[in-house]
């Protein structure tokens, strides 16, 4: 299939390159300057040579019938341009930056006279950009190296405005524009490494989250976020498109070699959980990393073949503690355990430039990892039943070329490949998982074996083609055609520790074997009996002898699935300027995603007519390229991750809520001994799921959202500029599985429960209510409307470096309003995009408010960045980064009725109890740079964060309940506290 698929990109490539009439998607790793050569009177002038140059050479064209030039596939840097024409004095600029994504228009107006004479113009490009509606940040490594930043390159996206904590996702997939953690699309040198399975950035787990990016923070240049306004190019998220372009080589030799250090010492108390909680966990005490880099630029042929190579190996451990009484590991006096994580980064980047207007480049990035064998689920049981090691980590690559055909046509094509991959070793594999709900209730502790447990590897090969035209006909056009093609394969290994165990025939059950599975020790309550426990022996007292082991899950299918998605996406775009003040920018998107599973009764199903259109207005106030006003409407599609391939398209035939006598080993560990439910009164139903193919309910369609923006930005002065915009965002349609039955037909009688994929809303038809059979009855089946509404105002300053001052601002009020989250759900912490449990069953009395809007998990009302520095005369540097973040709401959570987790029903309306603190991080960056000669420097750093020392409250514990009519006595304590003052010191070799 893979040599079939590079036959088709090759195929493709050659006939765009002679046909020059293609439609595509590309992702823009460049910027641009543009512009449009006048006389002193107005009048448009042709034929003028224009020149760029850049550390990488020079770039040539001449203007055309209207007088217009443009110079595509820039590197983001600092450039000239000269513009030559006989009977007219020369014209040069400098200093005109280009970044990520951004086009620079330069107002070229030609003075009368010799061409040997020079008029020079410094630092007067406009810094804002009239051609586009976006909106977010762009962020180099001018301001992002000078400011205190950790050394994972995704943490750079908090400097961008709408950008937000995803609760408990992590850093690693934030939340942009209101949306889930797992809606973002990112991408880096112009290949998307999101992850093929979730959605995440680089490699995943659905129990440990991200781990790695497949980029690191000294390979990167440029980071563009967009959170909205994006153009018909850009798809694949109801989120935010993060894009990254790693560093270059050009006409000079430039690197060095760098050595960061964070010891453990150099961070100060932590506040801990155990102490405002009766359930302990494992306690992190401390967190030290150290990491060696060093990287070599420069070219092989000056002015047509340079290269970038960098290496940066990186060492953190993480010291954590057992809870007492529960785990006896490195020294039993203390119970300390280091969790230690090997990660070894690197990055190459080959340019070739065999003609001026066009070039061949080749990038590729990595980063392999390693975690070693310990308790990495926590050290929550005695001995090493569930110690693991996992492998982790990411390679990419992507080839592409750029030419500039003639002056109004432009094209690029390219091929590439993302690969990620996780898997965990487990030390044991015969060990049961099970929560004990005798020795520690009412307080649960998880013991024994890893448990569930999920290994996978993604492969996407992609295939991008785009090209540009620029023509006039009732002003100046600029036309986009782009196509994209991605085929993805997915695989996974999902299965529970433990010995295959055969749950025997009973009632209407049929009788399966599982693979392992996850329990929990506890007593029957008798039904009926006023909470009366059941004496499984007999005796006369009910002991810890009277104890049965509780299934919760197993799965009983082949746990290795292989998943395979095709993507297509075309579009069309035009940039129509009809006066030098107003543009008109309109397009068209169109995506097509074929999704199939793996193993017995697998389907396959085609997610067509998603059509995105887009249409934007830009007004350019007073036509000097400084003021805009603009607005955007927009459709955005997601991108299906194959999770649910894995999960809903493929054979996952299961058991829950068997139940079994005990035996326990000569270490005490609880073992399934008898199957328990003939002998007990009034025996719980064991439920079989995932029985019957998974039935994709005709004419479903893919999740979208529907967004409005309006903005004004200025130019203050040459290089400050202020911005405020306005944005909606709402979600249209969702796409989930949705169960056939209501929660009371599920407990009466749930042999053989049904899901279908689906659109749910609050007129869907696709069950017989009575039955709760596949089918329509004319009714509706009891679902709600999802709701996701966002509307936020923010308000940006960002001032570009000029006599060593230099940073980014931002503020955002908003207000994230509705009773659907998205692709992740923090309520119960489920990372299976589309498949969550939220609608799982029809709406009864027992899903209470789960459906009532409220404010979600992830609305922040305010949040304020700074992030600046200031360079002194000597070289001495101090950046500052200051964030404020207001509290998330919190919601009184119940146990599911039916599936008996925790964290799924909320009580009451969402965010009734209140919110969590205000969080404010204030951090300090000083460095100073020795030179030896004209290019050597040795620059020692330090790093400081958290400052005030701050440790408040971040997250706290919203379940009631641990189980249906089990309260949780941790309710509304503590789940998580800001780390408090670290350091670090870095020692830099530069040349």
């Amino acid at each position: 299939m893979r040599h079939a698929f590079l036959r088709f990109a090759l195929l493709s490539m050659l006939a765009v390159l002679c046909a020059g009439l293609v439609a595509g998607q590309a992702t823009m790793t460049y910027g641009r300057i543009e512009g449009q050569a006048k006389d002193q009177t107005g009048g448009v002038i042709p034929g003028v040579t224009v020149s760029v140059t850049s550390a990488t050479g020079t770039k040539t064209m001449v203007t055309g019938d209207s007088g217009e030039f443009a110079f595509p596939f820039l590197t983001p840097g600092v450039y000239s341009l000269k513009a030559e024409l006989e009977g007219f004095k020369t014209f040069e600029q400098t200093d005109i930056s280009v970044r990520l994504g951004g086009t620079t228009t330069i107002n070229l107006v030609l003075n009368p006279g010799e061409i040997s004479e020079v008029i020079t113009v410094t630092g007067e490009a406009p810094l804002v950009d009239t051609t586009t509606t976006t909106v977010g940040a762009t962020i180099s490594d001018d301001l992002f190296t000078s400011v205190p930043m950790r050394r994972n390159f995704t943490n750079l996206f908090n400097m961008a405005p709408g950008v937000g904590d995803s609760g408990s996702l992590g850093d690693n997939n934030p939340s942009i524009g209101g949306a889930s953690g797992l809606e973002n699309n990112y991408i880096v040198d112009g290949v998307n490494i999101t992850n093929t399975g979730y959605g995440s950035v680089g490699a995943y787990s659905n129990v440990y989250g991200s781990l790695g990016s497949g980029v690191t923070f000294d390979f990167v240049k440029e980071v563009q976020v967009k959170q909205g306004g994006f153009e018909a190019e850009y798809g694949q998220s109801t989120g935010g498109v993060v894009n990254v372009i790693t560093k270059s080589g050009g006409n000079e030799f430039h690197g060095g070699v760098y050595f960061y250090g964070q010891p453990g010492g150099w961070e100060a108390r932590r506040k801990q959980t155990n102490t405002y909680r009766v359930s302990d966990g494992t306690e992190i005490k401390r967190n030290e990393s150290f990491d060696v880099s060093a990287d070599l630029s420069g070219y092989l042929w000056k002015d047509k073949f340079f290269f970038y190579l960098g290496f940066n190996p990186q060492w953190n451990t993480i010291t954590t503690m057992a809870p007492a009484g529960i785990g006896q590991w490195v020294d039993p006096g203390v119970g300390f355990f280091d969790r230690e994580d090997n990660i070894y980064s690197w990055s190459a980047k080959a340019t070739w430039v065999p003609w001026s207007n066009h070039n061949f480049e080749f990038s590729t990035f990595a980063d392999p990892s390693n975690r070693a064998v310990g308790p990495n689920r926590g050290m929550t049981s005695k001995g090493d039943d569930n110690y693991s090691g996992l492998a982790y980590g990411s390679w990419n690559w992507i080839a592409r070329y750029n030419g500039v055909i003639t002056n109004n046509w432009f094209l690029t094509a390219s091929l590439g490949r993302a690969f990620n991959r996780f898997e965990e070793q487990l030390l044991y594999m015969e060990r049961i998982r099970y929560t004990n709900y005798i020795d520690f209730a009412p307080a649960l502790v998880a013991m024994g074996g890893v448990g569930f447990f999920e290994n996978n590897n993604g492969e996407n090969w992609q295939f991008n083609v785009k090209t540009t035209f620029n023509f006039s006909a009732g002003g100046d056009h600029t036309w986009d055609f782009g196509y994209m093609y991605e085929d993805v394969g997915y695989t996974a290994v999902r299965r529970y520790t433990g010995p295959m165990i055969s749950v025997p025939a009973f009632g209407n059950f049929p009788g399966l074997t599982t693979y392992g599975g996850t329990f929990r020790l506890r007593y029957y309550t008798i039904p009926g009996s006023g909470g009366q426990y059941w004496d499984a022996n007999g005796d006369g007292v009910i002991t810890k002898a009277d104890a049965l082991l509780q299934q919760i899950r197993g799965n009983a299918n082949d746990p290795n699935i292989e998943t395979k998605t095709k993507y297509h996406s075309f579009y069309i775009q035009d940039a129509w300027k009809i006066t030098d003040k107003i543009t008109l920018k309109a397009g068209l998107r169109y995506d097509w995603q074929q999704m199939s599973g793996g193993g017995d009764n697998a389907i396959t199903y085609e997610f067509t007519n998603n059509w995105a259109p887009r249409v934007g207005l830009i007004y350019d106030l007073f036509g000097d390229g400084k003021t805009k006003v603009f607005g955007n409407w927009g459709r955005f599609y997601q991108k299906i991750p194959n999770d649910m391939a894995v999960r809903a398209f493929s054979s996952e035939d299961g058991v829950t809520n068997a139940w079994w006598y005990v035996n326990y080993d000569a270490q005490g560990r609880p073992t399934p001994g008898a199957f328990a439910q003939p002998d007990m009164p009034s025996p719980p139903t064991v439920t079989r799921t995932g029985a019957n193919p998974t039935y994709v309910v005709p004419e479903t369609k893919t999740m979208y959202q529907n967004e409005l923006v309006l903005g004004f930005d200025h130019q203050l002065n040459p290089t400050m500029s202020f911005g405020m915009r306005y944005i909606f965002r709402e979600v249209g349609r969702m796409l989930e599985d949705v169960g056939t039955l209501t929660v009371n037909q599920y407990i009466e009688d749930s042999e053989y429960f049904t899901y279908v994929i689906a659109n749910p809303s609050f007129s869907s038809d696709y069950v017989i209510n009575d039955t709760g059979e596949i089918g329509s009855d004319g009714l509706a089946d009891g679902f709600a409307d999802p709701k996701r509404s966002y509307n936020a105002l923010e308000l940006t300053l960002e001032k570009r470096f000029s006599q060593g001052f230099q940073f980014l601002a931002n503020y955002r009020l908003s207000k994230l309003w509705g009773n659907y989250e998205g692709l992740y759900r923090n309520d119960n912490g489920q990372d299976d995009p589309n498949i969550t449990s939220l609608y799982d069953f029809r709406l009864d009395e027992n899903l209470l408010y789960q459906f009532t809007p409220g404010y979600l998990n992830t609305d922040r009302r305010h949040t304020l960045n700074f992030n600046g520095s200031y360079t002194f005369n000597g070289g001495f540097t101090l950046g500052v980064g200051f964030r404020s973040t207001s509290g998330a709401p919190i919601t009184k959570l119940l146990a599911h009725p039916a599936y008996e987790n925790s964290g799924e029903i909320p009580a009451e309306p969402r965010g009734s109890e209140g919110r969590t603190e205000w969080i404010n991080n204030f951090d300090v960056h000083m460095s100073y740079p020795f030179t030896f000669g004209d290019n050597y420097r040795l620059r020692f750093g330090v790093d400081v964060f958290n400052l005030c020392n701050f440790k408040r409250i971040t997250t706290v514990d919203e379940n009631y309940e641990n189980a249906p009519g089990d309260l949780n006595v941790d309710y509304l304590t503590p789940t998580g506290f800001q780390r408090p003052f670290n350091m670090r010191f870095s020692v830099r070799f530069e040349f």
